[in-house]
């Protein structure tokens, strides 16, 4: 199954979306900028593709992870960009050493770092064999692929009109964001490792489960130690107050 933890610490964290100097994009034109940065020059469609609402593309893409936790699992080193998370879901699914994954998957991000990279050299150029030559070890290749392609599309070629990305298990037709593979496991490492949403979703893979508990944990004592922080900074305000009442006394 998923259930593979890492053995070694997942890597830093991408951070926002910011230009050089530190400040969010400004305008459409450099909202896309931030876009084709991030994840590559097919991004949106390429040049001459439909307008797009590039904040709303760009703000809905950026991934929110928790803190690593003390044993990380294999997510949590693609946690930071939404679509490689995706993709980390489909290709370890089903598949129990925990070797087999790690190779494939860092072969197949070393391979396509971006999704414009995916879609350049597997849709575009049609090289498929090479991605088999790839991720064939982890089985049901014609599957993954399937549902790589679909991850691919809806990340970096939404429909026009539909440029926030989201993911869910209800049906396109019906309002919702489903995406051709992403099943419960996907989409609550989703909710969990690109939305930090652990300390609540009530998981029923036994991996997940194990992280939502030990996330639930250090959010309650993050909050803990919020409050006695903001407590004792209103007592130190109180106390500076009343010395300066005192002296001017």
């Amino acid at each position: 199954g998923p259930r593979s933890r890492a053995k070694s610490p997942p890597p830093r964290r991408a951070a926002g979306a910011a230009t050089g100097t530190g400040a969010a994009p400004a305008t459409a034109d450099a909202w896309r900028e931030e876009a084709v940065r991030r994840w590559g020059s097919l991004v949106g469609g390429g040049a001459g593709a439909p307008a797009r609402d590039w904040e709303a593309f760009v703000t809905t893409r950026l991934s929110k992870p928790p803190p690593p936790s003390p044993e990380p699992l294999l997510q949590e080193w693609y946690a930071a960009d939404m679509w490689q998370l995706l993709c980390c879901c489909v290709l370890m699914s089903r598949v129990s050493s925990w070797e087999t994954k790690h190779r494939c998957i860092s072969a197949f991000f070393a391979a396509y770092p971006t999704p414009s990279a995916f879609q350049a050299e597997v849709v575009q150029r049609g090289q498929v064999d090479a991605l088999r030559g790839l991720v064939n070890s982890l089985g049901l290749f014609d599957d993954r692929l399937k549902s790589l392609l679909a991850i691919t599309t809806a990340f970096l070629l939404p429909a026009e009109g539909e440029d926030a990305f989201a993911v869910d298990l209800k049906k396109r037709e019906q309002g919702g964001h489903k995406i051709h593979g992403v099943g419960e496991f996907g989409w609550h490492s989703w909710l969990i490792f690109c939305r930090d949403m652990g300390a609540t979703l009530k998981a029923s893979d036994e991996a997940l489960k194990s992280f939502c508990r030990w996330r639930a944990k250090r959010h309650k004592l993050a909050t803990a130690e919020g409050a006695a922080a903001g407590e004792a900074a209103e007592a130190a305000a109180d106390d500076g107050a009343g010395a300066a009442g005192a002296g001017a006394a």
